[in-house]
């Protein structure tokens, strides 16, 4: 399986040499994007076990932060970027620290409601956000549509295994054990308040930091980045690819953004499909797509298969 993923690594660096289509190369970008939103949300949701329905806040904010601080304080993009980052934390910890007082699904209503008025905010706000036409005008950080497409490539790859190194260390034992019962974490002594809001933090950073890096892509930031619906699709893109897994919600991201850019067509049928082929997963394949392509490779290689399975960071949590 490493094999695999490393070619699939080294074809997506090499896209560009093979085709020069500019609408593909576009459609790779969005992919990338929304590849990190749905692994950084998959690390609060996945792992932690926490339905954060506020993930679109943090992205949105941090590509506003990045808006404000080329228009307004015409600041270099690298200190927009970092500020981004701190922006998305700041809100983490504003929407985290009431929300994580509730359980279950109390907590996924009140981040959802926190969304919405995040979401609200910016219409109520129009003379400060810009209202439904947002802050355009943002100088491009980089200018080739190429190197565009290789830094969100590598921006998604540097999550990925930033997020594998964070679940192989201790951060990662203790995120996964709350996950399992939380009350016995906290009788073994561990602040499971200051884990999940560490959890969260992290999730949000790297939402600011690509909302950041898109804002100066697309060289324009509206409400849309805090719209519900961002947060759904992204909800839909690991549970296709595969819930509290490492990869598969990368493969969820590229999947769902192909049919949704080149069914544009029928776009009133869109939605249906989605509903179609998440029911057809839940159903068929509990655990994603990456389920269905390992057990694809297990019939061909055997038990060789198994070692893969967690080099990928496959976790069952419909047992948990």
């Amino acid at each position: 399986m490493e094999i695999v993923m490393a070619s699939l690594v080294a074809f997506l660096f090499l896209v560009p040499f093979l085709t020069r289509d500019r609408y593909l190369l576009h459609i790779l970008i969005l992919s990338n994007v929304m590849a990190i939103l749905a692994v950084s949300w998959n690390l609060v949701a996945g792992y932690l076990g926490q339905l954060n329905l506020a993930h679109a806040i943090f992205y949105g904010l941090g590509a506003y932060a990045s808006g404000y601080a080329f228009k307004l304080f015409r600041l270099p993009p690298l200190i927009g970027i970092f500020a981004s980052g701190v922006v998305a934390i700041i809100a983490a910890l504003v929407v985290g620290i009431p929300c994580f007082r509730l359980k279950g699904h109390y907590f996924a209503i009140a981040t959802l409601a926190s969304s919405q008025i995040f979401y609200a905010a910016t219409g109520a706000l129009s003379k400060i956000t810009g209202g439904e036409e947002g802050i355009s005008g943002i100088k491009p950080l980089l200018k080739s549509l190429i190197a565009n497409y290789y830094l969100f490539l590598i921006l998604m790859i540097a999550t990925v295994f930033t997020i594998y190194m964070i679940l192989r260390s201790r951060l990662g034992l203790i995120i996964r054990s709350v996950r399992e019962d939380e009350l016995l974490s906290e009788a073994s002594g561990l602040d499971t308040m200051k884990y999940k809001i560490l959890a969260l933090c992290i999730s949000a950073f790297i939402a600011g930091i690509i909302g950041s890096v898109n804002c100066y892509y697309q060289s324009i930031v509206t409400p849309d980045t805090l719209s519900i619906s961002l947060t759904f699709g992204i909800v839909a893109m690991v549970i296709v690819g595969g819930f509290g897994t490492l990869v598969g919600p990368v493969i969820g991201a590229y999947l769902l953004t192909f049919i949704a850019e080149y069914l544009y067509f029928i776009l009133q049928f869109r939605l249906i499909i989605f509903s179609l082929l998440i029911i057809f997963i839940i159903l068929f394949s509990p655990k994603g797509f990456l389920d269905l392509i390992v057990r694809g490779m297990e019939s061909i290689f055997g038990p060789k298969m198994e070692a893969a399975k967690m080099e990928l960071g496959e976790d069952d949590v419909s047992e948990s």
